[in-house]
């Protein structure tokens, strides 16, 4: 994974990749120096490829998506045209940033005419290096947020703000079970895009959905296992910005 992502690199690059390699552990120090070795290929990419690149830890990783979902975040949140979406996605993939697959037969090859027949994902690794570097970015006046309920400081980040509004663009929370009394008073007046992942047979919509007025893109991912029971969906009614379901009725089905 490295290696590919390194390609053409020069040799300097490669002689850190290899003193890396042979670290027993990966420690606080080495993740770290394995970050600023990947960045490389990071700062390489032009500004807007770049922040598509960071886009891609909004997702869960090692799990396949379909390149739908990414691509009306880019163009109905990001403006970007389809077409330049999808010529963006192609260049991650060649700097093996992220896989593509295909359900077809052939090559994952991707334009906005098959773009639902693909599934992308990312290695671990990368995805983390997205989180480390979109994090550089203030919390509140973000362009993206990520909230995790298995991480602790990410949650940690969320609590200690508590019910103050926050500015973040695109908004991504993994969780567990949820009640409605588990969703603490956050708000996210100015967040487009809406990205919910659970892994449990139990769930309710946060509350502050109602409060969403400028919502252009809503997803909602069953990661778990078995099917889930979906409560709150009453909040859907009041998100009437939202005109189209362009993926078909909501399934709870494990993604």
């Amino acid at each position: 994974m490295v290696g590919s992502s390194i390609h053409g690199e020069l040799d300097e690059v490669w002689k850190r990749a290899k003193k890396i390699s042979e670290g027993e552990y990966m420690s606080v120090y080495h993740r770290k120096g394995l970050f600023r070795l990947l960045q490389t290929s990071i700062d390489s990419l032009d500004d807007v490829t770049k922040e598509r690149f960071l886009d891609l830890g909004l997702f869960p990783r090692n799990r396949r998506i379909c390149v739908d979902a990414l691509l009306d975040i880019w163009v109905y949140v990001r403006k970007l045209r389809r077409h330049d979406a999808c010529d963006i996605l192609s260049e991650l993939a060649s700097k093996s940033l992220l896989n593509l697959t295909s359900n077809q037969r052939g090559s994952a090859s991707i334009s906005y005419r098959n773009a639902s027949e693909l599934y992308f994902s990312q290695h671990n690794v990368l995805r983390n290096l997205a989180l480390y570097l979109g994090h550089l970015d203030n919390i509140v006046h973000s362009k993206r947020l990520v909230i995790s309920r298995k991480d602790s400081n990410l949650l940690a980040k969320g609590e200690l703000l508590g019910d103050r509004a926050f500015n973040t663009q695109i908004l991504s929370i993994l969780t567990g079970p949820m009640a409605e009394n588990d969703w603490n008073g956050m708000t996210f007046p100015e967040t487009e895009a809406l990205l919910l992942h659970f892994t449990s047979t139990d769930y309710f919509l946060p509350p502050f959905l109602k409060s969403m007025k400028k919502l252009k893109v809503l997803m909602v991912f069953n990661c778990g296992a078995k099917k889930a029971t979906v409560k709150g969906l009453d909040i859907l009614s009041s998100l009437t910005q939202l005109k189209e379901c362009p993926h078909g009725e909501i399934d709870f089905t494990p993604c």
